[in-house]
């Protein structure tokens, strides 16, 4: 995320500090002024330079700037300082107690939401400038008491942070499934990692009354952005499909996925796997919701020939 995480920890002590006393009306027409802004700006390729009159930026969010000259800033800072207003504001507009979906204006275009409202996602590109799409988030859960907004700084499934089983790369759809143990959510999301990779996830969370906990989670990356995975929310069913390739060399119906398995790959210590070893296979799989988690109930492959 090149400079963000330090733009993000001087900006949200000093912004959240000087707008403690700025309205949820005023906060959000000020978000959506950055979001236009930091979308009219590019992707940073080189140094691009800007006259540094032309931004209203603080001393504070300007500490720690490589300048080339007094006078100017680089695209990429320019985009790391709007970044930092853009998610700390985004924060405090879902801590708010005035958070209203329907008074977001062109904000509610990156938010993907439950259908009960109650689990969101705020995500915009972070324009590194390279072929990883990488995204910036904000997830947000009505169900906490106090601090119910956070920035996703990356997955760690290890950490205890209330918001850590989420993607910082954030989520094409978020389904709420209701059971007798109390509601649970469907998350899925895809990023392109590169300029022929794709990766794709789905997760099923539950809230345990003080943390999320992952109850099953199936994830793939591919060549083609075709093929991945869908979901059927009125069967309540995920489908996997896709053609083997060098990024996933066999049929894998395994969630856990700890071993690709040997029979359709070959390796070599220092060239790396041998594209014409592959075996191309069509795969597809079946997950259906049993009323608890997702249980694996298809798993297929062809071989396609020549």
């Amino acid at each position: 995320m090149h400079k963000v995480l330090l733009f993000l920890l001087l900006i949200f002590t000093n912004i959240s500090f000087a707008q403690q006393a700025i309205t949820y009306e005023a906060l959000v027409t000020q978000t959506n002024d950055y979001l236009k802004a930091y979308n009219d700006l590019g992707s940073p390729y080189g140094i691009t330079l800007y006259p540094l009159s032309e931004f209203d930026f603080t001393e504070e969010e300007l500490t720690n700037i490589e300048y080339v000259d007094i006078d100017s800033i680089d695209l990429i800072d320019v985009l790391g300082i709007y970044q930092g207003r853009i998610l700390s504001n985004v924060e405090m507009i879902f801590n708010h107690p005035n958070f209203n979906n329907s008074t977001l204006g062109s904000i509610a275009k990156y938010i993907v939401s439950s259908e009960d409202k109650m689990l969101q996602s705020f995500s915009i590109d972070e324009k590194t400038g390279g072929s990883y799409r990488s995204l910036m988030t904000v997830m947000y859960y009505k169900g906490f008491k106090e601090k119910k907004a956070s920035v996703i700084h990356g997955y760690n499934e290890s950490e205890t942070n209330s918001f850590s089983l989420f993607y910082s790369d954030g989520y094409n759809a978020i389904h709420s499934i209701d059971t007798p143990k109390g509601t649970k959510y469907l998350l899925q999301g895809s990023v392109k990692t590169c300029g022929k990779c794709y990766y794709n996830y789905i997760s099923l969370i539950t809230f345990d009354g003080e943390n999320f906990t992952k109850e099953f989670e199936y994830k793939v990356e591919l060549r083609n952005w075709e093929d991945g995975i869908t979901y059927d929310p009125e069967k309540k069913v995920i489908s996997v499909k896709y053609i083997t390739d060098d990024l996933m060399p066999i049929c894998d119906c395994d969630i856990d996925r700890e071993d690709l398995g040997e029979e359709t790959t070959d390796y070599n210590e220092d060239a790396g796997f041998e594209e014409e070893s592959l075996v191309a296979k069509k795969c597809s799989s079946t997950f259906k919701f049993n009323g608890s988690t997702f249980e694996l109930t298809i798993c297929d492959s062809e071989i396609i020939e020549d």
